[in-house]
Order: C-alpha cells, then structure tokens, then sequence
C-alpha cells in the first residue's frame, strides 16, 4: 500500500461496473469458478473482505445516500478507508435506525408469514378484479381510493427492495 489507505488502484465506479460484468458472466455460464471477490483481487488488488464492504458502501450512494456518496469520493481520492467508511456508513445508518424508532433487528420469520399472508390476499383479490367481482368503495372518498392504489403500488416497492437486499445479504443471525 503506497499510502497507508488501500492498495487498490481502481475507482470504486470501476470496480462495481467490473463486479455487475463478472456477475453477467457467471450468471451466462451457471455457477462455479473462481469467487467474484477473487476476481477483483486479480484485477484490481482488493481484497475480498475490502470488496464486501466497499459494495455495501458504494450502493448505499447509488441509492442516494448522500454520506455514502461523500465516502465514495473520500475513497476514490485516498482520503479514507473503505473500513472507515463502512464503519461510519453503519453508524450513520444506526443513528438513523434510533431516531426513526425502527426495530434493532427484523425476524424473518415473521416477515416471511406476512408476505405469505398478503400475497395470498393480492393474488386472491387480484383475480376476483380480473374477473369483473365488483369493487365496493362505500366509505372511501376519491382520495382515499387514490391513496389506496399510491399505498399498494408502494408496498411492491418496498417488498421488492427487501427481497432484494435480502437476496444480496451473506445470511442473517
């Protein structure tokens, strides 16, 4: 390391567009080979458990987080290191998770049961809609009706996101 900070020579941009082309490839030609974290060591010097971190980092500011978005930049330029930034992202992250009264952990378990329960109800729903089954709004002004369809578009949003993190995630406690 020439400075102190990482030994990488890359951009994290240039990396992460490297990472979605090996994953393109891997997914072509199925599972097997060598690990996309060593792929990356060989290109460009990082270490796997860089990698995961710098992952983490990097998406987080593709999602707009704008600290995320600080730290990339503070990497790129040697500023910082992805450890520190991953550190901060995370306390960041848990100071926000605080103010917002969210849950210090998420049991998938129960998860798993409501969005069997919810989808079984969509879907139930949903094909009494196709089939023309009146759709009874009594009570309802037309900006609750409109709020309805903003809540339930939101909902496949947000489920879709979980499931995606998940999906992404190296398993749970």
């Amino acid at each position: 390391m020439e400075d102190g900070l990482h030994a990488f020579t890359a951009s994290a941009s240039e990396i992460y567009n490297e990472y979605l082309a090996i994953m393109q490839a891997k997914a072509a030609r199925r599972r097997g080979g060598t690990s996309v974290g060593e792929l990356l060591k060989k290109r460009f010097g990082i270490e796997p458990w860089e990698w995961t971190r710098l992952k983490v980092v990097y998406e987080a500011a593709q999602a707009g987080d704008e600290d995320a978005a600080e730290f990339v930049r503070e990497i790129d330029a040697k500023q910082t290191t992805v450890s520190a930034a991953y550190g901060q992202l995370h306390r960041n992250l848990q100071a926000e998770t605080d103010r917002q009264n969210l849950p210090k952990t998420v049991r998938l378990r129960a998860v798993y049961d409501v969005a069997l329960r919810s989808n079984g109800f969509a879907e139930t729903t949903a094909r009494a809609v196709r089939l023309d089954v009146p759709v009874n709004t009594s009570g309802m002004e037309p900006d609750d009706v409109a709020d309805c369809i903003v809540q339930l578009r939101a909902a496949g949003r947000n489920m879709k996101e979980l499931a995606d993190r998940l999906s992404r995630s190296q398993g749970g406690t």
